[in-house]
């Protein structure tokens, strides 16, 4: 499988700081960990192939929610 867009992702300090408690909270589901590790993740440079071997998911996952949150973003922007 060839990936051939890099999908950069650049959080805000808000943004940031509320991944990072949805990630550590207790409360918070392992989907929703899962989704706020793949951004974060993403944002530190991480390449889709590294977060895959870091979180045990699949390709599809990472990929999913990458584009899913550029997406977001890019529809917000505009």
């Amino acid at each position: 499988m060839v990936w051939t867009r890099k999908r950069t992702i650049v959080l805000s300090d808000k943004q940031r700081t509320l991944l990072s408690e949805i990630n550590k909270a207790h409360t918070s589901t392992q989907v929703h960990k899962q989704r706020a590790q793949i951004i974060l993740l993403t944002e530190q440079g991480h390449t889709q192939r590294q977060i895959v071997s870091e979180l045990k998911i699949t390709h599809c996952t990472v990929n999913y929610w990458r584009t899913r949150w550029h997406d977001m973003h890019a529809i917000a922007l505009s």
